[in-house]
Parts: C-alpha cells; sequence; structure tokens
C-alpha cells in the first residue's frame, strides 16, 4: 500500500519505489494487489487503481497498460486483482471489470465478461483468482459469483458453479479469493466467509471444510 519493495539477498538489503504521482516513468499507484513474472522474465504489476504495470529487470524501466474509454482494446478496468501466465505462455488479467487475456504481438486485451441473462458468459466481473489445473483447465475466482470454468477460449464461454442455499453440496460462498490443486487432482476453493470448499467433478459436488 506504499509502493513496490525489492529484496536484494547478497546485500540483505530493501529497495523501496514509492515515486510521485508526477513522474510517468515509473509506477502509476502505489497501491499493489498482484505480481506474476512471465516465461521472459517480464515482472507484471497490477495495482488498485493505476492499471497494468510491466517492469523489466534488464532495463529498470516501466511500461504503463490503462483504460482507454475511447480504445475497445485496451484494459477494460484499472483495479488489477490477479495476473497469471497459464502452461501455454498466454497472460490472463483479473480485474474489477471483467477477465481479460494479453495478446504480446498486438499489444490489445481481449475481453472476457458477464452478460445478463446469458448463462455461459463469466458469472461476475469482479476477479479475484484465477488457476489452472493439471488438465489445463482455466478456473476464475469472483466477487460474489462463485467460480466459472472457461469452456472455450474462442467463444469466451464458461461453466459456473455458485452457492445456492436449497443445495448443500453447492459452492458454499460466492466470494472466491483463491484455487489451489492438490497431488491429487482434487482442486481446493478457500471464500471469503464460507470457508473452504473441496470440488468433485464427477459428483458435481462440493464439500465444505468451515470455521463452525
Amino acid at each position: 500500500w506504499r509502493g513496490l519493495h525489492h529484496f536484494n539477498p547478497k546485500e540483505n538489503s530493501w529497495t523501496c519505489i514509492s515515486p510521485p504521482p508526477t513522474n510517468p516513468g515509473t509506477l502509476s499507484d502505489i497501491r499493489i494487489r498482484s505480481f506474476c513474472q512471465d516465461h521472459q522474465g517480464i515482472i507484471w504489476i497490477g495495482t488498485e487503481s493505476g492499471g497494468l504495470i510491466t517492469f523489466e529487470p534488464n532495463t529498470g524501466k516501466f511500461f504503463h497498460f490503462l483504460h482507454q474509454p475511447n480504445n475497445a482494446d485496451s484494459l477494460s478496468n484499472n483495479s488489477v486483482y490477479v495476473i497469471f501466465e497459464d502452461s501455454k505462455k498466454k497472460l490472463w488479467i483479473g480485474t474489477f471489470g471483467g477477465l481479460e487475456r494479453f495478446e504480446r504481438a498486438t499489444k490489445k486485451f481481449i475481453h472476457y465478461r458477464h452478460q445478463h441473462n446469458i448463462a455461459k458468459s463469466l458469472s461476475n466481473n469482479r476477479i479475484r483468482a484465477i488457476f489452472e489445473d493439471h488438465k489445463g483447465r482455466l478456473w476464475i475466482g469472483t466477487e460474489e459469483g462463485g467460480i466459472s470454468q472457461l469452456k472455450s477460449i474462442l467463444n469466451g464461454t464458461f461453466v459456473s458453479y455458485r452457492h445456492h442455499p436449497s443445495n448443500p453440496h453447492s459452492l458454499c460462498h460466492n466470494t472466491v479469493r483463491s484455487i489451489i490443486e492438490d497431488r491429487n487432482g482434487c482442486i481446493w476453493i478457500g471464500t471469503f466467509g464460507g470457508g473452504i470448499n473441496r470440488i468433485d467433478l464427477q459428483m458435481q459436488q462440493f464439500f465444505h471444510i468451515t470455521g463452525d
């Protein structure tokens, strides 16, 4: 919440990057939400309201991606909560305006958004978690929209899992903050208020672990 901090283990020292907002050559927002280092060694930084930033360690240069109202190919929202590179080296950006896939060659963002009354669309536009399992399936955790699993990258279709009060084997809470897969291939979901869930994909059921 006070800039970017870099630790040098050789010198056992910290460097803080917390620039004035008038400096365009460094951070666009000191409130850091997410990190990802891609296969090229570039560090991607998500901010609270300053969009997406890249940092190249070799040059020490920062570059900004921001939402541009008149550019449909720009970042859809400047709140970036999660960044994820999948096994095919595709870069996914979770914002509070939807899910983005960044095309490195064209520098364009492909948007995946919730669409009212379209069941196969993204369940919610506020993205909190992105995870890829061992079968290459992409799981998206949302704020108040449960989980969406990407079914088609081209058509932008998803299958979604939400909490249903009448179903004790549904997802126990619709705000999902973390997703992971264990060594046995089981998917675990961490929620904000409903404890931990484990999903049985064959039975299409969720099993819950709570603090009650």
